[in-house]
Parts: structure tokens; sequence; C-alpha cells
């Protein structure tokens, strides 16, 4: 657990002015993602369309995948 708090304050240094709209489950989902532009997209995403935690995550596994269903 230490270190998801530890990957929390290194990836989102300015947190508060978010804080308000973001659950910390919808972060340990954001965490997941390594690329930061497209956490950022996510995490708009989150916010504009007022996602649940279990949208959120769909919406990344369903973005992982081709036009298949194969994993990407």
């Amino acid at each position: 657990m230490l270190y998801r708090i530890v990957q929390f304050h290194e990836t989102y240094p300015e947190i508060f002015a978010t804080m308000q709209k973001l659950g910390w489950s919808h972060y340990l989902i954001l965490l997941t993602v390594k690329d930061e532009d497209k956490r950022k997209e996510y995490e708009q995403k989150v916010i504009n369309q007022n996602l649940s935690v279990k949208e959120l995550r769909e919406l990344i596994k369903s973005e992982k995948r081709d036009k298949n269903g194969n994993k990407i």
C-alpha cells in the first residue's frame, strides 16, 4: 500500500485541484495507465462525463482491445 501512496504522490503532485471531483478508487484505476497523456485524457473523461469507477475501468479495458476484442 505504501508503494501506491508514493506512486500516487509522484503521479499527481498537484492533486488538490481535482481531488473534489475524483475519488481514491478512480485514482487507483488511473495509476494503472502508464502513458501520462492518456491518463490525463481518462481523468478528464471521468470529470466531464461523471464516470463511476466501474465505467472508468471498462473504458480503459475496452480501449486496450482491438476491434476483434483482442488485447493490444
